[in-house]
C-alpha cells in the first residue's frame, strides 16, 4: 500500500516502544466460592462435522457443560485438537491448543438409565490455555468437572451452530469460533473523569515477541466483545513476531492468536485474546457528533507505564496526516500520547469510544492524531478471520515494491519514530 508523503509535516505512528516487560504465564488466583447451583442432564444432540457424538453433558443458566476429557477426545482426529493436563497440586487443568491427546480411560462414555439433577460447585478459573489465564467458568459434579462448551469450542476455534427446532448442537471443524455481531452501545450519562477511568478494567496492554522471546513492541488495546475481541491498530501487530500477549488491568497474560479482521488502509484490526469470556466491552458512539473544543479521556500505555489516564480536548479534524488511505479524516485532540499508546481508546465525556489513538506529531506539541471508531464500523462488516503468519503474508504480497522500498509504509514510518 503505497502512504503519501505530507511535507512539512513530520509524525510518527504512536506505537511501540520496547521495554522490559515479563512474559512469563502465571495462573490467577481463584476467586472465591460461589454458591452452588442445580445442573440438569442435557437433552440436547451433540454432532461433530456431521456426526452424532454421545457425551454425558449438563445444563446450568440455559448453557451446556461437558468434560474437557469428553471434548479433547472427540477432536483429537482433527486439526482442532487439543491436549489436557491435569496439577492436583493447585487443581488447575492445562488445555494446550494443537497438542496430541494422550487418553486416560473413560472417555466419551455416556451413562445409562435415569440421571436426576445434581447439585453443581462453581470451579472458576479452573484451565490455563496455552500457559496463559482463563476465565472460564466450570461445575463440579459429582467429582468431575465440566465446562461450558462455546468455552472450550472457542479456545479450540471450533465452529458451533444451534438448531432450535431439533435442539442439535453441531461441531464444525472446517469452521472457525465466531460469536454473535458486537453490539454498539452508546452512553447516555454525563460522567467525570474518575468514572472514566474506571474503564480501564476493558484496557489491555498488547506485547509482540519474537522466536527468541525478546519483545517486538508494545501498544494498547480494548475489549469491544465479552469473550475477548480486542480492537486495536493494525501497525502494533506488523512486525515479525512469534507471539502476543494481552495484560489486562489486573496484571493476568492472554494468549492473542486469532486474527479477526484488519484493515490495513485504516490502520486497524480486531483480534481474539484466548481465554477470555467475561470481559466487559465499552461502549462504541460515534465521531460524527465531536466538535473542536469537546473534552475527551483516553486510556493508553505509553512507554509501557499501563492504562495511563490522560484528558484534553478535540483540536480539529484532519485529510492531511495522510499515514492512512487518502480521503480519510484523522481526529486532532491535546491529550498526551505516546509510544505505545497507539489501539487506546478515546472517550467522550459520556463514557463511550469515539476514536482509537494512532499517531503523533514529531514536533508539534499535544498535536496527536485518532481514527474516528467510525472507520472500525466499516471494516467490522467484512470479517476474515486468520493467523498473523498469514495476514503478514498476505500484507506483503499485495504492497506494490515501491511501498516496501521507501520508508512511507505504516510500519516503515512507525521505524522513523525509533530515531528520534
Amino acid at each position: 500500500m503505497n502512504m503519501k508523503k505530507t511535507a512539512g509535516f513530520i509524525l510518527c505512528l504512536a506505537l511501540s516502544f520496547s521495554l522490559a516487560a515479563a512474559n512469563a504465564p502465571a495462573a490467577g488466583a481463584l476467586p472465591e466460592p460461589a454458591p452452588s447451583v442445580t445442573a440438569v442432564p442435557s437433552d440436547v444432540t451433540l454432532t461433530l462435522d456431521g456426526k452424532p457424538v454421545q457425551l454425558d453433558a449438563y445444563q446450568i443458566g440455559g448453557s451446556n457443560y461437558f468434560k474437557l476429557r469428553d471434548l479433547a477426545y472427540i477432536l483429537s482426529d482433527t486439526e482442532k485438537r487439543f491436549s489436557v493436563t491435569w496439577d492436583e497440586e493447585t487443581r488447575t487443568a492445562g488445555m494446550e491448543t494443537g497438542g496430541t491427546y494422550s487418553p486416560v480411560g473413560g472417555e466419551a462414555t455416556l451413562s445409562t438409565g435415569y440421571r436426576p439433577p445434581r447439585e453443581a460447585l462453581p470451579t472458576a478459573g479452573a484451565i490455563l490455555l496455552d500457559g496463559y489465564d482463563t476465565d472460564f467458568l466450570g461445575y463440579t459434579i459429582e467429582g468431575t468437572n465440566y465446562f461450558k462448551l462455546r468455552d472450550i469450542m472457542s479456545a479450540a476455534n471450533v465452529g458451533v451452530s444451534w438448531n432450535e427446532a431439533e435442539r442439535i448442537i453441531a461441531l464444525d471443524t472446517s469452521e472457525d469460533y465466531m460469536p454473535d455481531s458486537v453490539p454498539l452501545l452508546p452512553g447516555t450519562t454525563p460522567l467525570d473523569t474518575e468514572a472514566i477511568a474506571a474503564k480501564a478494567a476493558s484496557v489491555v496492554t498488547i506485547y509482540t515477541y519474537n522466536e527468541m522471546g525478546e519483545e517486538v513492541s508494545q501498544g494498547s488495546g480494548f475489549f469491544i466483545r465479552e469473550n475477548g475481541w480486542i480492537a486495536s491498530c493494525y501497525h502494533v501487530f506488523a512486525d515479525p513476531s512469534a507471539s502476543v500477549v494481552a495484560v489486562t488491568d489486573d496484571g493476568k497474560k492472554y494468549a492473542v492468536h486469532s486474527v479477526l479482521g484488519y484493515d490495513v488502509s485504516r490502520d486497524l484490526i480486531l483480534v481474539k485474546a484466548n481465554g477470555i469470556t467475561g470481559a466487559t466491552p465499552l461502549a462504541l458512539g460515534s465521531a460524527e457528533s465531536l466538535r473542536r473544543g469537546q473534552p475527551v479521556v483516553v486510556i493508553s500505555s505509553p512507554y509501557n507505564m499501563k492504562n495511563s489516564i490522560s484528558s484534553g480536548i478535540v483540536s480539529g479534524f484532519r485529510t492531511d496526516v495522510k499515514l492512512r488511505s487518502e480521503g480519510l479524516t484523522d481526529i486532532q485532540i491535546t491529550v498526551p500520547v505516546s509510544r505505545g499508546s497507539s489501539g487506546g481508546p478515546l472517550f467522550d465525556m459520556y463514557g463511550s469510544v469515539r476514536a482509537i489513538i494512532y499517531a503523533k506529531h514529531l514536533f508539534a506539541e499535544n498535536a496527536n492524531f485518532a481514527i474516528p471508531i467510525g472507520d472500525l464500523y466499516s471494516f467490522m462488516e467484512h470479517l476474515s478471520p486468520t493467523s498473523f503468519e498469514a495476514m503478514r503474508e498476505a500484507v506483503e504480497a499485495a504492497a506494490p515494491k515501491e511501498a516496501q522500498e521507501e520508508p512511507s509504509s505504516l510500519s516503515q514510518s512507525a521505524a522513523a519514530s525509533y530515531i528520534r
